[in-house]
């Protein structure tokens, strides 16, 4: 595929026929969930139309994709992971029946350490992680807020930073 003689959106409809699939079931090897790797799958080739905009030379597009893909999955499994444990701990936490002093004290510091960094959050941040906490995926949060899915990664990625900072060091103001 010779890249030099087409336009960006040329390229990148090429790439897509071409490496879509692969592109696809690596991702899916990587999340074990299809829905979140057409995500991914999606993102990267987003990515990919950006950067042949901005007009940065990528002289393998294959290994630049994959590349790409890898690291979103990656990046992707680390958010999802956080946001289930997140939601696993608020679970259990409410789930307890009889839970003893300590572990109601400690529940009520991680609680009150939880709400101090959700109200640090930016309204679009607090926002996109309130969705993604209640299931829904990157591309339906980006249309409820009407930003691009690079956009939702961005804010759920500063809340998730911002919540484990407030998490880690609670007690400090």
């Amino acid at each position: 595929m010779n890249v030099d003689t087409l336009t960006p959106e040329q390229t990148v409809t090429d790439c897509f026929q071409v490496f879509r699939r692969p592109v696809f079931h690596y991702v899916a090897g990587i999340l074990r969930d299809r829905s979140e790797a057409e995500d991914v799958t999606q993102e990267a080739f987003l990515r990919l139309f950006g950067q042949l905009l901005s007009g940065d030379e990528i002289h393998n597009l294959r290994s630049w994709l994959f590349q790409v893909s890898h690291n979103l999955a990656i990046e992707h499994r680390r958010r999802t992971g956080i946001v289930q444990q997140l939601e696993t701990d608020w679970r259990h936490d409410i789930a307890s029946h009889e839970p003893d002093m300590e572990q109601i004290l400690a529940s009520q510091g991680r609680s009150r350490n939880v709400r101090k960094a959700l109200c640090r959050l930016s309204g679009q941040e607090r926002r996109a992680f309130q969705l993604r906490a209640e299931g829904y995926r990157y591309r339906e949060i980006a249309s409820k807020l009407s930003v691009g899915i690079s956009s939702v990664e961005n804010y759920i990625g500063r809340a998730i930073r911002k919540i484990q900072f407030e998490l880690e060091n609670g007690s400090g103001t």
